[in-house]
């Protein structure tokens, strides 16, 4: 008899779909949880295996949410007078940032090593 897919669990496969690298690093998790491997034979190497897993799937999370945040602010400010091109066409930031609030630039872009013309020489 097969296994019956609930909608929350339809839900949860259509969010990791949609997020391939949390979907790699969630599934990094569970492999490491049920010790796939056969490798893990004491907790402390159990947990620093997890602790590591969990710091990348964060940092997938918040690349991610940066990305779409980015995309979002960017489809809301096309069109906006003032809104000109700069830099590399290839950062965001540096293309929204000369028509940005500098406290906008910091909210938006906290990751980044960019520096708004308020910022310039800190």
């Amino acid at each position: 008899m097969g296994t019956l897919i609930t909608d929350r669990d339809q839900g949860l496969l259509d969010l990791l779909n949609a997020h391939p690298a949390l979907r790699d690093r969630v599934e990094d998790l569970m492999q490491i949880v049920d010790d796939c491997e056969g490798t893990i034979e004491k907790a402390d190497a159990a947990e620093q295996r997890i602790i590591e897993e969990v710091r990348k799937l964060g940092h997938a999370a918040l690349t991610g949410w940066a990305e779409r945040k980015s995309k979002r602010v960017e489809n809301q400010l096309q069109g906006e007078p003032g809104l000109r091109p700069a830099g590399n066409k290839g950062r965001v930031e540096n293309r929204l940032a000369p028509a940005l609030p500098h406290q906008t630039v910091h909210a938006v872009f906290p990751h980044t090593a960019f520096r708004c013309s308020s910022c310039r020489g800190m």
